[in-house]
């Protein structure tokens, strides 16, 4: 991997940015100081991310569609992001410029930002994959990223990153499958005899469905909530 910062102004992009707020939830404002991030030769899980098509900086996801998208944080505000488009990811990066609302607490130049990615088709975020120090009116340049989970950088405080759980959050330091609350199908803290119950009404047809309960009742991940599911909930509960 290697990362380099060579000049590139590019005022007509960014000056032509309206502002965005994407899934999952992340938004920032847009400052009149920017720099940027440039990704190139990026696998997730071994494959290229999804794209999404180019549109201005941060290029567009038609509706339906799972794309990608890797937004930039600085100690825990999110200042930039985009979709992959084509081959590689271009994330405007929002520094504080001393005029505009909203950016007191964006980057300096020379701050160093760090990345998380939304996994799209699986609707999950891996934080803490690089990071990058970035200047105003200049590039940052990384190529060869191969992205398997959570980065190196990753940390406190963890959350749940699969976007489905009540437990996600997407402004967190980390994710941690165990915090996503799975089994806990009425959200009382405890996994116990009542969600053994509420899982088998469900799934004879007599419970109707709990906020989040198809996500909290899928044990094995299958979509599909059946006998299995309340198995594994049973060994759970039986310490195994």
């Amino acid at each position: 991997m290697k990362i380099s910062t060579p000049i590139l102004f590019l005022f007509t992009l960014l000056f032509s940015q309206p502002d965005h707020k994407f899934h999952p939830d992340w938004s920032w404002n847009i400052s009149s100081s920017s720099g940027f991030i440039y990704i190139q030769d990026v696998t997730l899980f071994g494959q290229t991310p999804d794209s999404g098509i180019e549109d201005g900086v941060v290029g567009f996801c038609p509706e339906g569609e799972d794309c990608d998208f890797v937004a930039a944080f600085y100690y825990g505000k999110c200042v930039g992001g985009s979709y992959f488009v084509d081959d590689h990811f271009l994330i405007p990066i929002n520094f504080n410029d001393f005029i505009t609302d909203g950016v007191e607490d964006y980057p300096s130049a020379g701050g160093t930002i760090n990345l998380k990615i939304f996994d799209a088709s699986a609707e999950t975020v891996y934080h803490g994959i690089i990071d990058a120090q970035v200047f105003p009116l200049s590039q940052a340049f990384i190529s060869d990223l191969n992205i398997n989970g959570d980065g190196l950088i990753a940390g406190e405080p963890y959350a749940c990153p699969e976007m489905g759980s009540p437990y996600f959050d997407a402004y967190a330091g980390g994710g941690n499958l165990d915090l996503c609350g799975k089994g806990d199908v009425n959200m009382s803290g405890t996994i116990d005899v009542l969600d053994i119950v509420i899982i088998a009404n469900y799934i004879i047809g007599i419970q109707p469905p709990l906020p989040y309960l198809e996500y909290l009742a899928d044990m094995n991940r299958d979509d599909d909530i059946n006998v299995l599911d309340v198995m594994e909930i049973v060994l759970i509960i039986l310490g195994q």
